[in-house]
């Protein structure tokens, strides 16, 4: 299997996509199967076969191998990445809420390095993607383990220089309604 065996290309319909996306009212809800199927019809066009079969997989070492080609495609494929964004952060939050540190570890330094990317070309959030993003790393993270709260906490204060910092705030004091009393205590420590 080669790197470029697992590529994405050119998408569409992203704006019909935003026109149509509904944010969940209140608190983060984990994606439901129904979502992960939707995501991967979606993802179908854009995404090469070896690269859907990777990221829709059973295996957490499948998942890993899909975000390593995603990220390896950073730099050279951001177009491609770009028009697809919504559903790529979709399928990373698929993967964190599966809640396997390796594939969990391994998303968040994907999202570090896109998120780096899309500072360094001025590259804003739409509310749709951040939308989609923000409400799991906060209510994330709040994890047991002081390496995952920090990679947590590394994306949650990165995704203020792709997105408006008041609007970053305002799902912050959202996620205080999370009923895992460590995400508060991160949130708050965010707010500081």
């Amino acid at each position: 299997m080669r790197a470029d065996d697992m590529v994405l290309s050119m998408g569409q319909g992203k704006g019909t996509r935003s026109r149509q996306f509904r944010p969940r009212p209140g608190c983060f809800e984990a994606p439901t199967p129904g979502d992960r199927e939707r995501l991967r019809e979606l993802l179908a066009p854009v995404a090469s076969t070896m690269l859907a079969t990777k990221m829709f997989s059973g295996d957490f070492q499948d998942h890993i191998d899909a975000l390593n080609a995603l990220e390896e495609g950073v730099p050279d494929r951001m177009n491609e990445l770009l028009t697809s964004l919504d559903l790529i952060l979709q399928w990373i939050v698929l993967v964190l809420c599966e809640q396997n540190t390796q594939s969990s570890l391994r998303a968040l330094d994907l999202l570090r390095v896109v998120l780096e990317h899309l500072a360094d070309d001025g590259y804003r959030l739409s509310d749709m993607e951040a939308s989609i993003l923000l409400p799991a790393i906060i209510e994330k993270i709040g994890q047991n383990q002081d390496h995952m709260r920090s990679a947590y906490r590394t994306i949650l204060v990165a995704s203020a220089s792709v997105y408006n910092p008041a609007k970053v705030v305002d799902m912050i004091i959202l996620g205080l309604a999370t009923r895992n009393s460590r995400s508060k205590v991160e949130c708050c420590a965010a707010m500081s």
